[in-house]
């Protein structure tokens, strides 16, 4: 004996094509989330996108002032603070590897004479 198995499909003819789209969308949404635990996701994606945003404004001004300063300079580092006290990823620019060598020679240099 074979079975023989056909997939069910119920029509409605009294359905619009705007009642079915309805219909499907309030499947999807799950109607069981507690609204706090909605309220802190939505706030935890709120900040993630601020911060994705911020974090590219910062990225644009930093390669803007390093171009700026390849245009004076051979090779440079520039370390240091943001004007909210937050210190900054130090930026290396070389555009060899002598220029590497030369930076970090000075660097070296630098340090050894601010100690004595």
């Amino acid at each position: 004996m074979t079975l023989l198995i056909t997939p069910s499909v119920v029509l409605n003819n009294f359905m619009s094509d705007e009642d079915s789209e309805k219909k499907k969308n309030e499947e999807i949404v799950d109607k069981s989330i507690d609204p706090e635990a909605e309220k802190l996701i939505r706030d935890a994606l709120k900040n993630f996108v601020t911060q994705k945003f911020n974090d590219r404004k910062t990225d644009n001004e930093i390669e803007a002032m390093v171009s700026t300063c390849a245009e004076f300079m051979k090779c440079f580092i520039i370390m240091g603070y943001d004007f909210k006290g937050n210190a900054i990823k130090p930026i290396f620019y070389a555009k060899n590897d002598i220029d590497v060598d030369a930076l970090n020679q000075y660097i070296q240099k630098f340090i050894m004479s601010s100690i004595d």
